[in-house]
């Protein structure tokens, strides 16, 4: 009795790790990957660098779920003037000093983590796609600014001008959605040539096209 559960023990754990090799097999046999280099854009003459390395497995023949993570530098130019205070401690008593400065762009360097589905419209040999994308972007952001101009002191934050009472507070992350179009174009067996084309809607910066061209192995 020991012998034959023992045997059947060992029958179901083969089996079960056969299985489980092939699974490892077929996902990785279904998996592509890339990497994607190209423009992120507001207009035809305001345009930087962007990298995209990204992974994509099979839901279905023509269905494939991705994950993505790059790099992008974008440059808003939009100015504007900010109004603020800062806080001295003088022998012990605070100073409210209000001060102004104006910004003529803002520099956003943002690494991009995206999961999304691409569709594969299998007509032709270029491979056309459709695609969408969320994800989450980490921003460091800079100004590109004026100095200080500083006004009168005051004794207390209610004595500040009411246009002063204000932090300007940039953004350090942000959701997005991205929709784009794409074709793929095999150049060996194993490696195809990948083209497209992303436009992108932000929760906190500026929203941005992107053109990217890639190799897909």
């Amino acid at each position: 009795m020991k012998k034959k559960s023992f045997l059947f023990l060992v029958i179901f754990t083969f089996s079960y790790l056969s299985d489980q090799t092939k699974e490892k097999s077929n996902f990785l046999y279904d998996s592509e990957f890339g990497f994607h280099g190209g423009l992120s854009f507001i207009s035809l003459s305001q345009g930087w660098e962007t990298f995209i390395f990204e992974g994509k497995s099979h839901l279905t023949d023509d269905l494939l779920v991705k994950l993505s993570i790059g790099y992008s530098r974008i440059i808003s130019p939009v100015k504007y003037v900010v109004k603020s205070y800062s806080v001295i401690t003088w022998n012990g008593t605070k100073i409210y000093q209000p001060f102004s400065f104006n910004v003529f762009n803002t520099t956003y360097k943002v690494i991009p983590i995206s999961l999304g589905l691409q569709y594969n419209i299998n007509y032709s040999k270029f491979n056309p796609y459709v695609l969408t994308e969320i994800g989450y972007n980490m921003i460091d952001p800079k100004l590109s600014k004026s100095p200080r101009i500083y006004g009168e002191k005051f004794n207390s934050y209610d004595e500040l001008p009411q246009e002063y009472k204000y932090i300007n507070i940039l953004p350090n992350g942000s959701y997005k959605l991205a929709v784009g179009v794409g074709f793929k174009y095999p150049i060996t067996s194993v490696l195809s040539l990948d083209l497209r084309y992303l436009t992108q809607i932000d929760s906190e910066i500026i929203n941005t096209q992107q053109l990217l061209l890639g190799i897909i192995f």
